[in-house]
């Protein structure tokens, strides 16, 4: 005497005190359609609904995985507090869209050989992804410094493009991204031409950091940490008026 339950596909077998029901353990459902007891012919008619049902529901909740893998592989990954990982192909930054500006960013030196020019070249939006604009760079002493340098990039004009983007741009001083914070985009430069350099820079945005009209939050400082050959090199850069100061000066290690 059994009776048998479907619970999420797989059939279990349990003893029934009431019915008695021939059906072998080795046959499938559909052999209750026979009509080889009341009990059976119920639960056949309860499995075909449930079952359809249930594939229906599962198939709309697989839909709805597949939209959102298909997202996260395209857009980045979105946490709750707004961060967004990016992976480009020349290099990875992480996204503050409640800041509107760049947290973190790593790459590699591609092109110490490069000379293609930037001319008629600006930064475009990234899809999906709430960042600054021009608006925010608008009559201020504010540029649109890259962090990603165009001047590690520009082997081609393909490739020099990828950098201008808002994702790589951040609120920088006039002063520190045309003096010293160049400078140092050179020397990196330099350094590639005999070593492979890896660079990492964190974007800083310390105490109660300035918000412009526009929406975007203007960073407060610079961490760049350049690596080559077992080496390491530390620089921090205040984002304020850095004239009559050199690179060196910002050493740290």
């Amino acid at each position: 005497m059994w009776r048998r339950e479907m619970i999420k596909k797989e059939w279990i077998w349990q003893m029934d005190g009431v019915k008695e029901c021939p059906i072998q353990l080795d046959e499938s459902p559909e052999f209750c359609s026979a009509g080889t007891c009341d009990y059976c012919r119920e639960q056949q008619k309860k499995f075909q609904g449930e079952d359809w049902i249930d594939r229906i529901a599962k198939f709309g909740k697989n839909i709805q995985w597949m939209m959102v893998l298909i997202l996260l592989l395209t857009f980045g990954c979105t946490p709750a507090n707004g961060q967004v990982l990016i992976e480009t192909e020349i290099f990875t930054v992480e996204y503050s869209e409640e800041f509107e500006q760049p947290l973190k960013i790593d790459y590699i030196v591609q092109c110490p050989f490069g000379d293609v020019s930037r001319s008629g070249m600006d930064f475009e939006v990234w899809p999906e992804v709430k960042t600054s604009d021009d608006d925010d760079y608008y009559k201020n002493v504010w540029d649109k410094g890259h962090l990603a340098p165009a001047n590690s990039f520009n082997c081609d004009k393909e490739t020099l493009e990828k950098t201008f983007v808002y994702i790589n741009s951040a609120l920088q001083h006039q002063s520190l991204n045309r003096g010293v914070w160049s400078q140092l985009e050179s020397f990196e430069k330099s350094l590639a031409m005999f070593y492979e350099v890896s660079v990492t820079i964190e974007v800083l945005f310390d105490g109660s950091p300035q918000v412009l009209p526009t929406g975007a939050t203007v960073p407060t400082g610079f961490i760049k940490i350049l690596r080559w050959d077992d080496r390491t090199a530390v620089f921090y850069f205040p984002n304020e008026n850095t004239s009559g100061t050199d690179w060196e000066d910002y050493l740290k290690r």
